[in-house]
């Protein structure tokens, strides 16, 4: 079992490598922005122990997938399965347990704890593969394959932005918006297999720009699901949500741009820092965005001629 969460450990270390990010910076910077979420969620949300409680046993409720957990069950032997699934819940829970704690909601959090550790005992959960009705499989393949992993994330952004707009609180909203175009930009972290871009019969420019159009007609659509409603109910703020979904729609360009700076390889040192950098200060992205947009056509000329 040590082996097991060893393993695990690894992976999330080799993980951040492969993103060229340091582990013990990657995990610093996880940390702090789960403790700002936490910190927003207590200030803004009505009765924020009871939603945290639920939020933390969502996310774990993802380990007691059944075919995960029939694949562990060829490995281990019963008692040792039982053990190792309440080690990860209870490790799943503990951030939330942690932030209970500080936050004096003691019988809270031994709840939460209790019924983390009860979850184990369900392990033949089963999630039903939902049709959502969406243009993302009229062209694969980031937004596709990027909101089969986050739909859960998205809906919980959604829903975080009806209850802004319920306790009118229209900076919350706000928030949301912002980490929607974050989870968009995702979506490009990955590199898809060479063969998906050689079977484009286009020139470099015009499979950027093929790229370019998906990216940002997906992205708006998204962006509607929380931007209208919040315009709606505060037409006041519709210049900030405009500013903001226009900066989130650059930075689903930058990274799209960025994707294939490199191509085949991942981005090298540079590339991602002139990334991270143009995200932090929206005016750089008018700079690297050209920037990197030239380096992929150089690169793509390469597979696409």
């Amino acid at each position: 079992m040590t082996e097991y969460f060893t393993l695990q450990f690894r992976r999330q270390v080799r993980s951040f490598r492969e993103l060229k990010i340091n582990p013990v910076a990657g995990l610093l910077i996880g940390a702090l922005v789960f403790i700002w979420i936490s910190y927003l969620i207590f200030k803004k949300v009505l009765y924020p122990s009871y939603f945290y409680c639920l939020l933390s046993l969502f996310l774990t409720s993802s380990l007691a997938e059944r075919s995960r957990n029939e694949f562990l069950k060829n490995i281990f032997f019963r008692d040792q399965f039982v053990l190792l699934r309440i080690f990860e819940n209870i490790i799943c829970s503990s951030p939330f347990f942690i932030y209970l704690l500080f936050m004096r909601h003691w019988m809270i959090a031994i709840t939460l704890m209790l019924l983390s550790a009860g979850l184990a005992l369900f392990n033949r959960m089963v999630f039903p593969s939902l049709v959502i009705p969406s243009p993302f499989s009229k062209r694969p393949f980031e937004f596709t394959t990027g909101f089969r992993k986050t739909y859960r994330l998205v809906f919980i952004l959604i829903i975080v932005s009806i209850i802004s707009i319920l306790y009118h609180n229209v900076n919350l909203g706000i928030v949301c918006l912002i980490g929607l175009f974050l989870v968009c930009t995702t979506y490009y972290t990955g590199r898809e297999p060479v063969f998906y871009v050689w079977i484009h019969a286009q020139s470099p420019k015009r499979f950027l720009k093929e790229k370019m159009k998906t990216g940002l007609l997906y992205g708006f659509l998204f962006s509607l699901c929380i931007s209208i409603p919040i315009i709606c109910f505060n037409p006041d703020h519709v210049g900030l949500i405009l500013l903001i979904t226009g900066i989130g729609l650059l930075d689903i360009l930058l990274m799209v741009a960025g994707v294939y700076a490199n191509f085949p390889a991942p981005l090298n040192l540079l590339q991602n820092i002139k990334i991270g950098f143009a995200i932090v200060c929206p005016p750089l992205l008018l700079y690297v965005i050209p920037d990197l947009y030239f380096q992929s056509v150089k690169k793509l000329n390469e597979l696409l001629k």
